[in-house]
């Protein structure tokens, strides 16, 4: 990836410092997403991916570009880190950042429907009758039962 002096100048007029996070925020285009991008020759490229590059040198494009700071508008390169899908998701995780229950947009279930799920499991339903009155698999139901997924919602004894 090479880069040449208008794109750079480019780049450096694009970004205001937030004083109070040191975040770079890119004042051009964002995408859907809230990630910057920039015109490299005939190419759009992610803001935040020109910056790595423009501070640590090429790098292998099948890796991400990840964010310390969790604001996808920063392209603050000391904010940023290369990283796998299982980098990011696990920086996700360890910040607490991934979707549960009701929030993750493909849920069919809502947090009222565990207690009711586990009521039905106690009286002795079986899994597959109740993955019937809910709309979902047998699978799902089991997970709950066993603290695998639904976990933060309160569960009476």
């Amino acid at each position: 990836m090479e880069f040449d002096h208008n794109t750079i100048h480019r780049f450096d007029e694009k970004w205001l410092e937030d004083p109070r996070t040191g975040c770079w925020e890119w004042q051009a285009f964002l995408d859907s997403d809230g990630y910057g991008t920039l015109r490299v020759g005939y190419k759009m490229m992610k803001a935040h991916r020109v910056s790595y590059a423009l501070t640590f040198g090429p790098f292998d494009s099948a890796l991400l570009v990840c964010h310390d700071c969790d604001n996808p508008s920063c392209v603050n390169p000391d904010h940023l880190f290369l990283g796998t899908n299982a980098d990011n998701s696990a920086d996700m995780t360890s910040k607490g950042r991934q979707a549960k229950g009701e929030a993750n947009g493909s849920s069919k279930l809502t947090e009222a429907d565990i207690p009711a799920i586990m009521a039905q499991r106690a009286t002795g339903a079986t899994m597959r009758a109740i993955a019937r009155d809910f709309g979902v698999s047998h699978f799902v139901i089991s997970n709950i039962t066993r603290g695998k997924s639904w976990s933060h919602v309160k569960r009476e004894p």
